[in-house]
C-alpha cells in the first residue's frame, strides 16, 4: 500500500473508446478477510461508473486509500450482489476477491492445500491455485471478453485529482 493522491470520485471516465484490453499479470487473491471485492484500474470488469459512496481501505501500514469507481466482475453467472467491485486506483496491482461476499450470495468456497473452487448451485464459477505452504490462493480471472475499465483513463483521473477543485 503506497498511498498516492486519490482522484475525485466524481471524475469522468472519458469516452468508452479509450478502453484497452488488460494484461492479466497482476495477482487475483482469494481473500477470506476482505469485506468486498477490490481491484486496480486494469481489472477485468464491466459497467464502470463513478462511486456514490467511496469505500475507505485501511492498509497494514496505517494509511488509508479510497475507492473512486464501482464496476461489476466480468462473471455473468454470479448474482449481481456478488459482482460489485470497488476500484481503488491507489492499489499497487491486482485484485482481492472477497470469499465472504461470494458465500453471502450463495456460493460455496472449497479450499484445499493447493486449490480453491467457487461453486454456485453446483456449477464451478471460479478456480484458483496455491503455489505452496504459507502462500495465498491465486484465482484464475481470465474471461473470454474482459472489458477493462480505466487502463487508459487512470492517468487522466489521477491528473484530474491533482487539479484543485472549488
Amino acid at each position: 500500500c503506497i498511498p498516492q493522491s486519490c482522484p475525485s470520485r466524481n471524475a469522468p471516465l472519458g469516452p468508452p473508446s479509450e478502453t484497452v484490453t488488460p494484461e492479466l499479470t497482476s495477482p487475483t487473491i482469494a481473500d477470506t478477510g476482505s469485506t468486498g471485492h477490490f481491484a486496480t484500474c486494469n481489472a477485468p470488469v464491466t459497467n464502470i461508473r463513478p462511486t456514490t459512496h467511496s469505500i475507505a481501505v485501511q492498509c497494514p501500514n496505517g494509511t488509508t486509500m479510497h475507492s473512486t469507481h464501482e464496476a461489476d466482475l466480468d462473471i455473468p453467472d454470479l448474482p449481481p450482489t456478488a459482482r460489485l467491485v470497488h476500484i481503488v486506483l491507489d492499489l499497487n496491482d491486482g485484485m482481492l476477491i472477497s470469499i465472504g461476499t461470494l458465500c453471502d450470495a450463495g456460493c460455496v468456497a472449497t479450499f484445499t492445500s493447493s486449490t480453491v473452487t467457487i461453486q454456485l448451485h453446483g456449477k464451478t464459477i471460479m478456480t484458483g491455485t496455491r503455489a505452496g505452504p504459507h502462500t495465498l490462493w491465486h484465482m484464475d480471472m481470465a474471461t473470454p471478453n474482459p472489458t477493462p475499465p480505466l487502463t487508459v483513463q487512470a492517468n487522466a483521473l489521477k491528473q484530474n485529482s491533482a487539479t484543485p477543485s472549488n
